[in-house]
């Protein structure tokens, strides 16, 4: 339960094979943010 009154509590439950594509999607944006960056050249093509 949240206490803070403009934050919306959260519930996490365990994924389903229909959230498959938003996960995905989620983990690819994810990459692509934040390690695909910070690899090297050499690193991107392995």
């Amino acid at each position: 339960m949240s206490t803070n009154n403009d934050v919306p509590d959260v519930t996490i439950r365990p994924w389903r094979i229909e959230d498959f594509d938003a996960v995905k999607a989620i983990l690819d944006d994810t990459f692509a943010g934040t390690w695909l960056p910070e690899l090297t050249p050499e690193a991107a093509r392995a």
